[in-house]
């Protein structure tokens, strides 16, 4: 008799548990409250890896990537730019000393390029149509970007 009541006593227990730690199905301000970890790059030595790290403010109807560089062996991640608008497209140039970056600062996106031991970025275009893809030259000295251009934009 013992022995039931001891086993109906750990059955209750175990079900009241279970019902406490019920989770919820995963609602829409959910999913909003998850970082996004998006365009994985390489750094030419194989060393890092740079990313864009997304949080979305759905008061402010927002999304802001910004830029961070983690060591492959392991460590700790670090960002590498901060500020206004949203960085996305990181490209190492092939030195590995700069990442070319398209930023929404200042209202447009445009290319910016930041050293990779850290500092400022500057930004490299300034062009009305605004600037998308980026990839450095093999040799570093140029540097490749794409912008739709409409036939009727008279610049």
């Amino acid at each position: 008799m013992r022995i039931k009541f001891i086993a109906a006593t750990l059955l209750t227990i175990m079900t009241l548990s279970a019902n406490a730690m019920a989770k919820h199905p995963i609602t829409f301000e959910d999913l909003m409250r998850v970082e996004r970890i998006t365009d994985p790059q390489v750094s030419p030595d194989g060393r890092t890896v740079a990313y864009v790290r997304t949080t979305i403010n759905l008061e402010a109807n927002t999304k802001t990537g910004h830029i961070w560089l983690v060591p492959l062996d392991g460590g700790e991640a670090h960002q590498l730019t901060r500020g206004d608008g949203s960085d996305s497209r990181p490209r190492w140039s092939p030195d590995g000393a700069k990442l070319a970056f398209v930023s929404s600062r200042g209202g447009h996106s445009q290319v910016w390029i930041i050293p990779t031991s850290g500092g400022e970025a500057h930004q490299l275009t300034e062009i009305s149509t605004e600037a998308d893809g980026v990839a450095w030259s093999r040799n570093g000295e140029t540097i490749l970007f794409t912008s739709q251009v409409f036939p009727d934009c008279a610049d």
